[in-house]
């Protein structure tokens, strides 16, 4: 299983063995992030060009919506996940489309494809929150 070694343990996440229990179904999960640190450097993580990235998963009443994010400090799309503001405010909506929603089988597919492909890497992690705990 992947471990977060990174980040501060930020509350309501899961990591751990805590994590492997809870990942073997996602009852009680509200949100899943898929972390990217390959080319994460502190000190470079906001604009030096070293950032880290994730895919989130955020269960709603539909679903799975799927978001981006980075550690950049630059504007940052979280609907496509590229580099740009995609946000039109006049229309409320993002320009280039809607956030995807995906299944809960699809979701469990993907986390253990990434597992199965970042199982030695620790630049790669994921992080489950449970419900109950804020945003």
């Amino acid at each position: 299983m992947i471990e977060c070694n990174y980040k501060q343990k930020k509350k309501g996440w899961l990591q751990g063995s805590r994590m492997v229990d809870k990942m073997r179904n996602l009852d009680g999960i509200k949100r899943v992030r898929l972390n990217d640190y390959s080319e994460y450097e502190s000190g470079k993580s906001n604009n030096g060009g070293c950032y880290g990235f994730w895919t989130e998963y955020n269960r709603d009443e539909n679903g799975w919506e799927i978001s981006y994010g980075t550690t950049a400090d630059f504007e940052f799309c979280p609907c496509c996940g590229s580099f740009d503001s995609h946000y039109d405010y006049d229309e409320e909506e993002y320009t280039c489309g809607d956030f995807e929603i995906i299944s809960t089988e699809e979701l469990e597919r993907i986390i253990k494809s990434f597992e199965a492909e970042h199982s030695e890497d620790d630049d790669y992690f994921i992080e489950y929150k449970e419900e109950g705990y804020g945003n």
